[in-house]
């Protein structure tokens, strides 16, 4: 699979050993289509690259409701070469934003794993609970790095669990993908995500 990716990518360049991804609209499955706008931005090596396929398709392939372990486990897969991979960041951490300095402040893990449980029982309708949860998620920054990429894959196991199929945030829409989390809109991310879903 990740040989028929890489023939799928017509315009990139190689740099230092890294794949720099420069036209995502070529990517036709969904999995395949979240991995790159994952990596949007991003030099992903060959071997991220590998990794992300795999929880891909291992999030395709269960319907159980993701849970904090779960997101435990894909951030050390995924970032498994760095000392922090699999844990939760114990201090205040910020970082520039396309409006500015934004700070974080300390995560406490318990309060993260209660809210994957609430998250279990919402009553509301999964769309606008699975748009919730991830405003919720962006917003707590887990994580000293590898945010937005576990974050993503949270919110499209939430969305494949409810058998809405997976978002695809793009070049193209990630700056309304973007607005929607920094209003903390719950409704309009909720409409974004199910005018975006890839089955």
């Amino acid at each position: 699979m990740v040989d028929y990716l890489y023939t799928r990518i017509k315009n990139h360049q190689r740099t230092n050993g890294n794949l720099v991804i420069k036209d995502t609209r070529l990517m036709s499955i969904a999995w395949e289509s979240e991995l790159i706008e994952i990596a949007n931005g991003e030099c992903l090596s060959h071997s991220q690259l590998q990794r992300h396929i795999k929880l891909l398709h291992d999030i395709i392939g269960s319907y159980d409701m993701p849970t904090f372990q779960d997101m435990l486990a894909w951030h050390e897969y995924l970032l498994q070469d760095q000392p922090f991979a699999g844990k939760i960041r114990k201090f205040p951490a910020g970082r520039y934003t396309r409006n500015g300095w934004a700070k974080y402040p300390t995560v406490h893990e318990e309060s993260v794993e209660r809210m994957f449980e609430v998250f279990s029982q919402a009553n509301q309708h999964p769309m606008l609970a699975i748009a919730h949860f991830h405003i919720y998620l962006t917003e707590t920054h887990p994580f000293i790095d590898g945010n937005g990429r576990v974050c993503r894959l949270v919110l499209n196991a939430h969305l494949h669990q409810a058998g809405y199929g997976m978002c695809l945030i793009s070049r193209d829409n990630k700056d309304e993908y973007l607005t929607f989390l920094e209003n903390r809109d719950t409704t309009g991310l909720a409409l974004f995500i199910e005018s975006n879903l890839v089955m």
